[in-house]
């Protein structure tokens, strides 16, 4: 493998591995309806949460789920549109969604019945990982970056009052 996109450091060996300048930033909340009191995880007690199965904080929510009474803990599957979890908020089909907030991409404005009940990470830099050995594709990737990586991160139009 040359290069590896969406790996945490957490999920590479940094001995064989070296990063790229950063692509976007993001950060991980948790969504609801307005009316939902939650500020933190130990406030989701008798709700229902929903997550993409690939979520890097699914097994943070099943030791969670273990301490607060009636948490449920559902994963929708990654082939869906990443909207998918907030579309089931929305509906009224669960309580809270666990999603990425990437730079520039704020997929929770689109839907005016949801907000963000709080947030769950710090804001972190997404970077693409290539083996250390190959300083060229790292410098070649770097120097991409630098020149086009805006254009790939335009805000999408989005409807407002």
């Amino acid at each position: 493998t040359d290069i590896v996109v969406g790996a945490t450091p957490d999920d590479l060996e940094p001995h064989l591995a070296a990063a790229t300048a950063p692509v976007a930033t993001e950060h991980y909340v948790v969504v609801g309806r307005p009316d939902n009191p939650a500020r933190n995880p130990l406030e989701l007690a008798q709700m229902n949460a929903v997550m993409a199965a690939g979520s890097p904080h699914w097994d943070y929510f099943q030791r969670v789920q273990a301490v607060v009474p009636g948490l449920k803990v559902n994963a929708v599957s990654d082939a869906l549109p990443p909207d998918a979890p907030l579309q089931l908020v929305a509906d009224g089909m669960v309580d809270v969604a666990i999603v990425p907030v990437i730079d520039g991409l704020d997929r929770i404005a689109e839907h005016p019945r949801l907000q963000s009940l709080f947030n769950l990470t710090d804001e972190r830099a997404i970077r693409w990982h290539v083996r250390r050995d190959d300083p060229s594709l790292l410098a070649s990737l770097d120097q991409f970056i630098a020149r086009y990586h805006a254009a790939y991160f335009e805000p999408p139009a989005t409807l407002r009052d």
